[in-house]
């Protein structure tokens, strides 16, 4: 691989990390504590922190199987490009896969990250196939 293929897979991932980060932002749990008094203040505290925690990981979610899809299309373009482009958009496609399943792995569920993974893997193969 020529170095701007690896700039492109790099900046690649990067950016389409980013955009998933700036685009889909997390929707914000805002608790107002000041009508409650001392002794249901535990209890909204609670309920206020689990609403908060069902948003960040539904988001999380998401955001894996967005960059997850991004990721394995990204890899199945390289096929049809050609050199330092292909390799480059191939590449990032595989780090922003890596880079998701990094990032959002403990927030999705079993199923779902075998299917990711798996599709990865099947448009790898497919790739370095097809190359020889």
């Amino acid at each position: 691989m020529k170095w701007i293929s690896v700039g492109i897979a790099v900046l690649y991932a990067i950016f389409f990390a980013y955009a998933v980060h700036s685009l889909y932002r997390m929707p914000e749990s805002r608790c107002s504590f000041e009508k409650f008094n001392a002794t249901n203040y535990t209890q909204s505290f609670e309920a206020c922190y689990k609403r908060q925690n069902e948003l960040r990981e539904k988001h999380n979610y998401v955001s894996f199987v967005m960059l997850g899809i991004i990721s394995i299309a990204s890899i199945i373009a390289g096929m049809y490009l050609n050199g330092s482009v292909k390799d480059g958009i191939a590449g990032g496609g595989v780090l922003l896969l890596v880079y998701a399943s990094l990032r959002y792995w403990g927030n999705v569920g079993e199923v779902v990250r075998l299917a990711v993974l798996g599709a990865g893997l099947v448009a790898l193969i497919i790739i370095a196939s097809k190359r020889h």
